[in-house]
């Protein structure tokens, strides 16, 4: 297995991303499908537990995730998904230091990675998600640099990106978007048929801008976050439909699929919790920092080396995306008077 044969000759460089897209969906979809398996087959896959991590802002870990955490552990250490990084990955885990590191040169591949997402969503709707972000250096630069990503709702939803290469830097990501159904449910008890039965469809024309339509707020687990996103957003948005409170990744479903016109998280997030926002930046949608109502750089603060603690650090600032710019006037309106 020789690791130098991953970009380092032309045209090599679509081949890469192409391999981290395929990580990426591969991780989302099968953790998604394990999701359902535990909850089936454990008696009580929502007891809480302790785990080494005590500053997490969201709901505590659940047997779940830990049952989760592992899954993955096992997954990155997959002849699969080794062949396909071409060498060993490191992976950052939500609710782990680090899950599985190799600490060896050859590893051309990090994958940050949220096993589930939206617990508290899970426990009580049984919907929840997995969010997986791939890094590679194989540039020619040598920088790490976000290379594609993944979102799987455990319903057989897989959302996807592939980042495009561009030499003028700008704000946005530009990136690829893909759609996929995959079979969510479990092969035995074990849940792991590799068969995930991957069928495209179409994004084209299938969200309708909406100037005042459903408006979400990323903040499922605390219920201060949500009084105080909704009292921001009912300033900006009277005409308001709907208010539904998720964790910040499973709105991807509304984003690309629904109606949502508006996506708000009152505090900063980590990358794996803003996850979705790339898929933002990459459609029709425009993301600013809810603070300063100025453009987010979404292309620096996701484009870094990751590195041990990547999954604690909050680098992504309040934010609101709305289909149209307009309803951000409104915004200004009432942050000037909140400062008055």
């Amino acid at each position: 297995m020789t690791i130098t044969a991953f970009g380092s000759d032309s045209g090599s460089y679509p081949d890469a991303l192409a391999r981290c897209l395929q990580i990426a969906q591969i991780i989302a979809a099968r953790t998604a499908r394990r999701m359902n398996a535990f909850m089936i087959a454990d008696d009580d896959p929502f007891a809480e537990v302790d785990t080494d991590r005590q500053d997490h802002s969201g709901s505590k870990a659940i047997r779940i995730d830990t049952h989760l955490g592992e899954f993955v552990n096992e997954l990155i250490k997959s002849h699969e998904l080794m062949e396909l990084a071409l060498g060993p990955i490191t992976c950052f885990q939500e609710e782990r230091r680090a899950a599985y590191s190799s600490r060896d040169d050859r590893a051309h591949v990090r994958v940050i990675v949220d096993p589930l997402d939206g617990s508290s969503i899970l426990g009580a709707f049984g919907t929840g998600c997995v969010s997986v972000l791939v890094y590679s250096n194989l540039n020619s630069k040598g920088e790490w640099r976000l290379y594609a990503g993944a979102i799987a709702l455990n319903s057989g939803i897989l959302f996807s990106y592939k980042v495009r290469r561009r030499t003028i830097r700008k704000p946005e990501i530009d990136a690829e978007i893909f759609a996929h159904t995959f079979n969510p449910h479990p092969s035995g008890d074990a849940g792991t048929d590799p068969d995930l039965a991957f069928k495209a469809f179409d994004l084209e024309d299938r969200n309708l801008r909406k100037k005042d339509g459903v408006s979400l707020i990323s903040a499922s687990a605390s219920e201060g976050r949500r009084i105080r996103a909704a009292e921001y957003l009912g300033s900006i948005l009277p005409s308001l439909k709907f208010q539904g409170s998720f964790a910040g990744n499973l709105s991807i479903w509304g984003a690309l699929l629904g109606t949502a016109s508006v996506i708000h998280d009152p505090e900063r997030a980590t990358l794996h919790d803003a996850n979705y926002v790339v898929f933002l930046s990459a459609t029709d949608w425009h993301v600013y920092d809810a603070t300063t109502n100025h453009p987010l750089d979404i292309d620096g603060l996701f484009n870094i080396e990751p590195q041990a603690g990547v999954t604690e650090e909050k680098r992504v600032p309040a934010m609101i995306a709305v289909r149209d710019p307009e309803i951000l006037s409104r915004a200004e309106s009432y942050t000037q008077q909140r400062s008055a």
